[in-house]
């Protein structure tokens, strides 16, 4: 995987689950044209919140998510001049990694897709680029982005300063778990080329 160069045209903008204002980025940055399509994941405490998003068309995530199971209800929203897709996708234990594995099978059926953005906010992007690094393969190239200042996420920004602390303390010990999880993986993947 290589680094994508700013000011080059992307095939996909791909946006984490999460806080509202990393969609309202995502969908400004598609407008701009920074990319042909917008896939938009869509975590099952966003449903609701997803109605209030300025979409090219309506969808109705809530009606969609209300006969799965609260814990399964996960989405992938993608916005392309085609019209509006969306799918729903398995969610793990371990939400940014289950993220990036559902990216890299949606990802698997549109081969042409070689170029990404890939946004979130600033204290989760160390985590992203690890994930991406280790799931996405060597034939993509990304850019990592996270929301502007403007747009600063305000449990972290402007929160309590509490609040602001354990958030970033809680992603410096989430780094090391899943830095352990993919050693592991290549320890079992070796173990089995080996076999």
């Amino acid at each position: 995987m290589t680094t994508y160069q700013p000011g080059s045209r992307a095939d996909l903008i791909f946006v984490l689950a999460g806080r509202e204002n990393r969609k309202v980025h995502g969908l400004r940055l598609y407008r701009e044209g920074w990319a042909p399509r917008l896939l938009l994941s869509v975590g099952r405490f966003e449903i609701r919140r997803f109605a209030n998003q300025d979409l090219p068309q309506r969808v109705d995530l809530l009606k969609l998510a209300a006969p799965i199971d609260p814990p399964k209800r996960h989405f992938f929203v993608c916005i392309s001049e085609e019209g509006i897709a969306v799918e729903r996708t398995p969610v793990g234990t371990w939400g940014t990694l289950s993220e990036i594995q559902a990216l890299r099978r949606w990802l698997d059926r549109h081969e042409r897709i070689r170029r990404l953005i890939v946004i979130s906010s600033w204290y989760h992007l160390p985590r992203v680029k690890l994930c991406c690094r280790e799931l996405l393969g060597l034939g993509l190239t990304c850019e990592f982005l996270s929301i502007p200042e403007r747009n600063t996420d305000p449990a972290v920004d402007r929160g309590p300063v509490a609040r602001r602390i354990l958030t970033v303390l809680a992603e410096m010990v989430k780094i090391p778990v899943y830095y352990l999880i993919f050693l592991r993986r290549r320890v079992e993947n070796l173990r089995q080329d080996g076999t």
